[in-house]
């Protein structure tokens, strides 16, 4: 990608997000504010706009031939905000976290259909994963990280920041901004056991991702700034650094995983799927408008499910350009 296109594209993204005071991501980076305490309301859709209906896309990256199927949401879901949309799946359940609101939907028949939704008071959690158990975690800067389970609470930890879990759901990162600041964290019982974790490489943390083998840290690079993912074993080796086509930093990676033989990674900045090989060769990427269908949507998280597939989440403008509406597609492939 052209290098002054990309600072462009990031710099444009940077002055909406200056905007939107009071609108975040999962962690405290630049595309975040603090003060998440402001109220917002998620809508089982009762705006006069339409529905969102793409359907079926595929696109080929080198030899590789994505297929992303929109999933329908029962009644359709729209949300306050553009960032704050996570997603987390188990068995036949999907769960979605948009403005502080936990729905759980079941996953029939290709649509998503409404079960319950779940408010947390004044707590306004924008950080969602699940262990393998099904366990349901739930997160944010100054408020306890909770769990759930078959719609009850299982547990509840202060102290801890923005918590990613590993698969076994036996321990996990806690961390807020500063990559030297990171904390492994394992629970034992009614305790949490914390060890300093830090991330020499990474200045500043966006995101990580947690595979079965992997630490993936989205962030700024220590050494030039640019926004890499950072690929570490257990241990905190570093394997490889996931980057632009040209060597150069990508947008902003909301979410990262490994299928099979590679690395995908979700830019909401520069609304794009990347893939790279098991290397951490760039292969190629495919633009949201090709592979999805939608115009200028902020790529939110994924979920690998047990197939390989990728449950991806996003949030788009209708035609109205208010309302904003959460979307769901499953994209195979890989």
């Amino acid at each position: 990608m052209n290098r002054g296109k990309k600072i462009l594209i990031t710099a444009l993204a940077a002055a909406l997000l200056l905007s939107m005071s009071g609108c975040g991501g999962k962690t405290p980076s630049g595309d975040t504010s603090k003060d998440k305490k402001q109220k917002t309301s998620s809508t089982q859709t009762k705006s006069k706009s339409k529905a969102i209906l793409t359907g079926t896309h595929t696109k080929m990256i080198g030899s590789i031939k994505l297929k992303a199927v929109q999933i329908p949401v029962k009644p359709a879901l729209t949300t306050s905000s553009t960032f704050n949309t996570q997603i987390a799946a188990h068995g036949n359940k999907v769960y979605i976290l948009s403005d502080s609101k936990l729905m759980e939907y079941s996953y029939q028949s290709g649509q998503l259909k409404l079960q319950k939704t779940r408010s947390f008071g004044d707590h306004k959690y924008t950080h969602m994963d699940a262990s393998r158990d099904g366990t349901v975690r739930l997160s944010d800067f100054m408020d306890p990280y909770i769990g759930l389970r078959k719609g009850k609470q299982i547990f509840e930890y202060d102290d801890l920041d923005y918590m990613v879990i590993s698969p076994s759901g036996k321990w996990g990162i806690s961390y807020f901004s500063d990559a030297q600041k990171a904390q492994r964290v394992t629970f034992q019982k009614d305790r949490v056991v914390k060890q300093d974790f830090p991330f020499k490489q990474v200045k500043t943390i966006r995101y990580i991702d947690i595979t079965d083998s992997s630490i993936l840290v989205s962030g700024s690079s220590a050494k030039d700034s640019n926004q890499y993912v950072f690929v570490y074993d257990y241990n905190r080796n570093l394997k490889t650094v996931l980057k632009d086509s040209d060597g150069s930093g990508l947008g902003s990676i909301t979410f990262s995983t490994f299928a099979k033989s590679r690395y995908i990674g979700l830019d909401g900045n520069l609304r794009s799927i990347d893939l790279w090989d098991a290397s951490g060769r760039w292969i190629g990427n495919a633009k949201t408008s090709d592979l999805f269908g939608v115009s200028y949507p902020w790529l939110s998280d994924g979920q690998l499910m047990d197939d390989g597939s990728l449950l991806v989440t996003m949030t788009q403008k209708r035609d109205d350009d208010k309302t904003i509406e959460v979307l769901i597609y499953r994209v195979s492939g890989f």
